[in-house]
């Protein structure tokens, strides 16, 4: 709710006045925070170039350049590795740097593309290196194609105060960083956020829609880096419903319908009784089952028109399903999917 015309103009003065109170005390890090805190109250206003300007201050003041988003890949040595980066910023840096760069790309650079894959590309190099806080992660990027971490920092809540670290906050920049990065082909750099992601989605916010967005999205990167094995393992989960919160089927047990039958075990039913060239129409019924069984699971909280608009990947999610599920009798048929999914332009 919107907050008087009064307000309006108090609350930023007072945030002003606390931000240069704290950089004449030298306090960097509180004074980032209450820089960031000040582009929430602009956004809340709807003052959106005040709210970019703060945001911008806040990033330029954690990563060191001025106009850090801009002038990153000239003025900012990011080829030290994950483990110096870490020592560099700090975990809550880092995560930090990578909510300022989602909240830019959303809100105020949304019509601007350059700009948009220039922070997406930013928090592709920043975000991973949290990762390095434990020798239990993956290291390397292509190593995070299935990973899903537990925990960030073993014993640590990285959430537990969410004036510094905002876990529905964190979990929107994800969203919208990891789409710019997958949507122009740049799916290297994005599996690490997708396992941040799932990891916010899962174990922070425990936000099923979010959960189920982010596992579309892992499909789509890893199709795109012809990783076809895991792809079909992380489709086969989805359409299961397996590992979700707050569901009470657990574990890769097979969604079930009002009769008891899940929708994969009515397509084995019927691909056994018709011919082997129905596959692809039966995996697509089967995604179609799918996605209606979640929409009545949880009504109003995932709606497949609305994944349908925001990804545009539903088309592309019944191709995989249908490559998945007609070679999945076999590991000799993996060359029959990869020609089947070119055939069929994903």
């Amino acid at each position: 709710m919107r907050g008087s015309a009064a307000d309006e103009v108090l609350l930023p003065a007072e945030y002003a006045k606390v931000v240069e109170l704290l950089k004449k005390r030298g306090e960097k890090g509180h004074m980032i925070l209450a820089q960031s805190e000040l582009g929430d109250v602009y956004a809340h206003f709807g003052m959106w170039p005040a709210a970019g300007a703060a945001w911008n201050s806040a990033l330029d003041a954690l990563l060191g350049p001025y106009q850090v988003v801009a002038s990153w890949t000239r003025k900012l040595d990011l080829s030290c590795g994950w483990q110096q980066l870490l020592a560099r910023y700090g975990v809550h840096g880092l995560l930090l740097a990578g909510m300022l760069l989602g909240k830019l790309a959303r809100y105020i650079h949304h019509s601007d593309l350059g700009a948009r894959l220039s922070c997406a590309r930013l928090a592709g190099e920043l975000l991973p290196a949290v990762f390095a806080a434990s020798i239990i992660h993956p290291q390397r990027a292509v190593d995070c194609a299935l990973y899903v971490p537990v925990e960030i920092w073993p014993g640590a809540d990285l959430f537990d105060d969410p004036y510094r670290c905002n876990a529905p906050d964190l979990l929107s920049s994800l969203e919208s960083l990891t789409h710019i990065l997958i949507q122009q082909h740049i799916s290297l750099p994005a599996l690490p956020l997708l396992a941040l992601w799932e990891h916010v989605a899962l174990h922070a916010t425990h936000n099923t829609p979010s959960l189920v967005l982010a596992r579309v999205m892992r499909v789509k990167a890893l199709s795109q880096l012809a990783l076809l094995a895991e792809a079909g393992i992380v489709l086969r989960g989805l359409l299961q419903g397996s590992n979700l919160p707050g569901v009470l089927l657990q574990g890769p047990q097979p969604i079930l319908g009002p009769d008891g039958v899940g929708p994969i075990q009515q397509s084995a039913e019927a691909g056994s009784k018709g011919s082997t060239g129905s596959s692809a129409a039966d995996a697509a019924e089967v995604s179609g089952a799918a996605a209606a069984f979640y929409a009545s699971k949880w009504p109003g909280h995932l709606d497949c028109a609305l994944l349908d608009e925001r990804l545009g990947a539903r088309g592309e999610v019944d191709r995989l399903a249908a490559a998945a599920l007609a070679t999945s009798s076999s590991i000799v048929q993996q060359q029959g999917l990869q020609e089947m999914l070119v055939s069929a332009g994903c």
